[in-house]
């Protein structure tokens, strides 16, 4: 039940612009002090919400599996956007 919570909120700041923006940004602050704010940018960094690209012949998912994967290359030309 958490689990789907979470995707539907996170579902709902991806497809919702400024709405789910300002959404994302509140409850992040807001979660701060009790530490629970990695529910919420946890999903944009780990899973497709976060964005796919193809590096090296292979599909890397999430925003922080990017980036490592772009400065893994050798040589690293530059970062995608």
């Amino acid at each position: 039940v958490v689990e789907l919570g979470i995707s539907a909120l996170t579902g709902f700041m991806k497809y919702f612009g400024a709405i789910g923006v300002f959404l994302y940004g509140f409850l992040n602050r807001f979660l701060i002090p009790t530490g629970l704010h990695h529910l919420i940018w946890s999903p944009f960094v780990f899973t497709s919400i976060g964005g796919q690209l193809l590096i090296d012949g292979q599909t890397v998912i999430g925003a922080k599996p990017i980036f490592l994967a772009e400065i893994a290359r050798h040589p690293v030309d530059a970062l995608s956007d």
